[in-house]
């Protein structure tokens, strides 16, 4: 953890430390859009009948925003009658719901619409808007290209991440290219910058998910993000850190005192959430995927795992590979 207290113009390092040492492999991900593929698992179905007209889409090289207000032009609503349960990844070929609110009329006749980089899979009926955080889990089916590491040091890994876990840190586009989330927060909660609050969800969750990841860092470096101890908070049986805010601090004793180490360090941030009236709450240290599989062919390495909602797929990948994201070179 950066024990040094915040100056005006922070450094921010996204270099957390790593559970199993820093991985000695390689590879190229996202090559194509279809080399990171994210699969919505909702944990219930439509009822198949109710005022809310429910679409699974599947997009590519599209983000779930711009899917949003173009099915909502299209049904004719207004934008807050449009529901999807999670933001998904836009480069990436991604399945997700969205719900638009049609109270009492008929269906609206799908084929006729244009979706550029998506299509309809299924259509169905539900009496409640899909809100936010609603699915369970997220099946991600990823391909690195380009691998390069010993396939022994390689199966010895994914095998401690499948049975031990990964820090459940927050993934870099939290941050936002460049940094440009927290530089924005810091800007705004050091009154350089004006931002409504209700404009600023971006930015005040990238505070505090970098607060997170600090405190973390710390329970890697000590080995102990597995490994309760003195005064520790726990979410669903399983160790919980701290999002910082203001109210209900469940840490005591040596939890309390590093998550307070956090606070001294970076008090811009943690006085910023405090001031615009965000409410402490809870994540778990450990990061476990479920139904975990790989397969290395020749220098093509692909792994499939689902996550809970709220979880990055580079969390777990950072821990196989050093992975650097496939860029276009422009023509000469």
């Amino acid at each position: 953890m950066n024990d040094s207290v915040e100056t005006s113009k922070p450094s921010f390092a996204l270099n957390w430390p790593y559970a199993y040492g820093i991985p000695e492999a390689s590879g190229i991900i996202r090559s194509t859009n279809s080399d990171f593929q994210v699969e919505e698992i909702l944990g219930w179905q439509p009822e198949g009948v109710g005022e809310h007209f429910y679409l699974l889409i599947e997009k590519d090289g599209q983000n779930t925003q711009f899917i949003a207000r173009r099915i909502g032009n299209y049904a004719q609503v207004r934008t807050m009658d449009v529901g999807f349960s999670g933001m998904k990844d836009r480069h990436a070929v991604t399945r997700q719901w969205f719900s638009i609110y049609l109270k009492n009329s008929s269906d609206p006749v799908v084929e006729n619409w244009d979706l550029p980089g998506a299509k309809i899979l299924d259509v169905s009926r539900h009496s409640k808007k899909l809100r936010r955080g609603q699915h369970i889990a997220n099946r991600f089916q990823l391909v690195i290209r380009q691998f390069s590491g010993d396939s022994a040091l390689l199966e010895n890994r994914l095998s401690a991440i499948r049975d031990r876990g990964v820090p459940n840190y927050f993934g870099e586009q939290r941050f936002g290219r460049d940094l440009h989330n927290l530089n924005v927060a810091h800007e705004w909660f050091s009154g350089e910058r004006k931002i409504r609050v209700k404009d600023g969800g971006m930015y005040l969750s990238a505070a505090r998910s970098y607060l997170f990841n600090q405190l973390l860092a710390h329970r890697v470096t000590q080995q102990s993000w597995q490994a309760p101890i003195p005064g520790d908070a726990e979410i669903n049986g399983g160790l919980a850190g701290s999002l910082f805010g203001e109210k209900n601090c469940l840490e005591t004793l040596d939890a309390e005192a590093n998550r307070n180490r956090v606070i001294e360090a970076w008090p811009v941030f943690s006085e910023g959430l405090v001031r615009n009236r965000i409410q402490n709450a809870y994540r778990e240290f450990v990061l476990q995927p479920t139904d975990m599989s790989w397969a290395l062919d020749g220098d093509t390495l692909s792994i499939t795992f689902v996550l809970p909602t709220g979880s990055f797929a580079t969390a777990v990948l950072r821990e196989v590979l050093n992975y650097q994201e496939f860029e276009v070179k422009p023509a000469v």
